[in-house]
């Protein structure tokens, strides 16, 4: 089975004719504007199905999908809470200094004298136009502990290590 990388969650049908809403896990996703397919599935341990998709377009933080086989609201309705997902040997590749957010959930956070901080349990998105970055969550001992994503605090990501070795000072 191919590891898949979640996208999106149908949110509800989009009218009469099939169309679905998909929410994007990231709001600043282009992946689906050029999708030539989809594939969805109803939990994380299942299988998905591919779809072919027919038309895409934006309406509010939403995509909205036609897809081959999806004629009506009923069929469109079948697929609200299924996860849109790709498969990760389909993801645009990244330049050396970035990261899939997903690659970077269960990473140790340590400062640079190797003291942990917690294991990065989520990502929060913060608004790019308001001058925000994003932040990681990580969960240790201390209890959570907030890592803005930024040149000066995010000193090395280290995947093949599991950690993200972190400027403390710059922090505060």
């Amino acid at each position: 089975m191919a590891n898949y990388i979640p996208l999106g969650i149908v949110a509800r049908p989009f009218g009469i004719r099939g169309e679905i809403k998909v929410k994007p896990y990231n709001r600043l996703t282009t992946w689906f504007d050029r999708a030539e397919s989809v594939w969805l599935r109803a939990r994380p341990t299942d299988e998905p199905a591919l779809y072919r998709v027919l038309k895409t377009r934006r309406h509010q933080e939403f995509i909205v999908l036609t897809l081959d086989g999806v004629r009506d609201r009923d069929g469109a309705e079948a697929l609200k809470g299924h996860e849109a997902v790709v498969a990760e040997d389909k993801l645009e590749p990244l330049a050396a200094d970035e990261f899939y957010w997903y690659q970077l959930i269960g990473l140790r956070a340590e400062d640079e004298s190797g003291a942990a901080l917690g294991e990065v349990v989520r990502i929060e998105e913060t608004a790019p136009e308001l001058d925000g970055n994003d932040v990681l969550i990580a969960f240790g001992e201390a209890g959570e502990v907030h890592i803005p994503v930024t040149t000066d605090v995010i000193v090395k990501v280290d995947l093949a290590g599991g950690r993200i070795i972190v400027r403390r000072e710059s922090m505060e």
